[in-house]
This record gives structure tokens, sequence and C-alpha cells, in this order.
């Protein structure tokens, strides 16, 4: 099967997991957990046991005392991914035309080809009295 990467997605609706969840045993559950929690106790707990969480969690309160820098860094991630899907467009409209152009190269092959067996066919047909021109 070789390194084939799994394109496997999950969509996990966060409101009935926060209703079920009992334990926190996982790296996902907690992460989950951490993006239900509003319990500043619960907060901590989760910051407590998976610490990795934390500059998480400051970007969260930053971003709620400066709402302004979000709605930048929201307008900047969109920006980039705007300039992103016009180079991509781009590229597939590029790779298209090289496409499109490869299959006249072909097509323009098949032509000459098939006027030098109608000449040829032509010749051997009437070999005694044909003289034998070629397109310029």
């Amino acid at each position: 099967m070789g390194n084939k990467k799994s394109n496997l997605h999950f969509s996990i609706s966060l409101d009935p997991f926060r209703s079920v969840v009992q334990n926190i045993d996982t790296e996902q559950k907690a992460w989950l957990s951490f993006l239900t929690a509003d319990d500043p106790d619960e907060i901590v707990q989760l910051v407590n046991a998976y610490p990795e969480f934390l500059p998480c969690y400051r970007d969260i309160i930053s971003f709620r005392r400066r709402p302004k820098e979000l709605i930048t860094t929201f307008s900047d991630a969109l920006r980039e991914m705007d300039r992103n899907t016009k180079v991509y467009m781009v590229e597939q409209l590029a790779k298209e035309v090289q496409e499109k152009d490869h299959a006249l190269a072909e097509k323009d092959n098949t032509f000459d080809i098939s006027i030098l067996l109608n000449y040829i066919c032509h010749f051997s047909k009437n070999a005694h009295r044909t003289t034998f021109l070629f397109p310029s």
C-alpha cells in the first residue's frame, strides 16, 4: 500500500461532546474539553494537566482584551487565503493551457502524418503518372 496518507476527517459537535464526556483521559478529549470550556476552574485544571494548552489560552485571553488584533489576524489570514487561491487558479489555468497546447501539437502531428499517408497511398496507386509533392 505504500506511505499513502489518509484524508480521513471527523466532525464532532462540541455541545453534545461536552454533555457526555466523563473522563478526560486522552489528549483528543482534552482538546475538545479545552475548546468547550467556559468555567475558569475547569480551564485551570486543563492547563495544569496539559501545559501545551497555555499558549492557546493566553492567545484567547489576549484576543478578548484586544479584539481588533483578532480581526486584523483574521483579515490577514483571509488575504493570504485569497492570494493562495489566485495563485492556485493561475497554476490550474496554465496547466490547462499547456495540456491543450500539447493536445493541439499531437493533433497537428497526427494531421501531418495522415497527409503523408494519403500522399503515399495516392503515389503507390498512381506511381506511373504522379509527381510526389510534400506540403510546406
